[in-house]
């Protein structure tokens, strides 16, 4: 059954990927038919968007000829968890996880763009506790690998430039780099510009995903945030995931954030959050990062 899903998943989204570039001419509205190799003028440029800082998928696309970089320069992952084993053995376990995964986004029309994430981490873990008698032990491992890459298109259906609502579909390839399959998905984004300078987003996708033993399984993720502008360069915002998997040993996870972004300049955002984990075994998660468009 995963691997018939994992066929169906990846069918459906490589077919929602050829769907987004197809739907690129329907999308050309108020900002005119620009393209890749017909840049959008700097001057009309939207405002910076960073999926990065606030962990949610947004509806908006970068300007059409215009690259955008988004980077974490430092995330770190703190998991734990303690208990006993059915033997009686006991365990206190301990990881700590850095991760790299930059986004570079180019706007190949007025509502559509594409991206590549490539990843990178570094994990550290310890496990310690008694055998059954009183006998203590500790077991350390430390390892680093390249992750996957994911590409997506992102094509904007109404709302990228202007009016109270937003409205995108984002669907993706993840390639591994060394063991596993090729995966996909597709994420749909609003947003909705409320008074007072805040907006919320809402973001909701299904996907394949893999377990430690290569079994492929089907994931539903939703996110939530609500940000606020202080000004016109400082955003502060709180925010919501869950997630949800078909494999029957793993029941759902999630965690809930903040965080705040400020633009140094028109094109230029350095960013900081933090999130907890809303179950057990998930501790935080700080990171740091910046959002570059040229």
């Amino acid at each position: 059954m995963s691997r018939f899903m994992h066929v169906l998943t990846t069918a459906f989204t490589f077919s929602l990927f050829c769907a987004a570039i197809l739907a690129g001419d329907e999308g050309k509205s108020d900002l005119g038919n620009y393209s890749l190799f017909n840049p959008a003028p700097k001057e009309s440029l939207r405002p910076l968007q960073s999926e990065g800082f606030d962990r949610v998928m947004n509806p908006f696309t970068v300007d059409a000829g215009h690259f955008q970089m988004e980077a974490n320069l430092g995330e770190l992952y703190y998991t734990s968890s303690r208990g006993t084993f059915p033997s009686g053995t006991t365990y206190n376990f301990r990881a700590e996880q850095f991760a790299w995964a930059p986004t570079f986004k180019v706007g190949l029309l007025d509502n559509l763009d594409f991206e590549v994430t490539p990843t990178y981490f570094r994990q550290s873990t310890r496990q310690a506790g008694t055998f059954p008698g009183g006998f203590p032990y500790t077991i350390k491992n430390d390892f680093n690998n390249f992750g996957r890459i994911t590409t997506a298109a992102k094509v904007n259906l109404w709302g990228n430039n202007e009016g109270t609502t937003s409205f995108a579909l984002k669907p993706y390839l993840s390639i591994p780099t060394q063991n596993g399959d090729l995966l996909g998905g597709v994420e749909a984004a609003a947003a909705f510009r409320l008074p007072q300078q805040m907006t919320l987003k809402l973001s909701s996708g299904i996907e394949a995903i893999e377990n430690n033993r290569h079994a492929t399984f089907c994931q539903f993720a939703n996110g939530l945030t609500l940000d606020k502008m202080f000004g016109r360069k400082t955003t502060v915002f709180i925010n919501l995931n869950a997630y949800i998997t078909s494999q029957k040993s793993q029941d759902w996870w999630g965690y809930t954030g903040f965080g705040a972004a400020y633009n140094l300049t028109k094109n230029f955002q350095v960013y900081a959050g933090m999130r907890f984990g809303l179950e057990a075994g998930y501790d935080y998660d700080p990171y740091v990062g910046i959002t570059w468009r040229y």
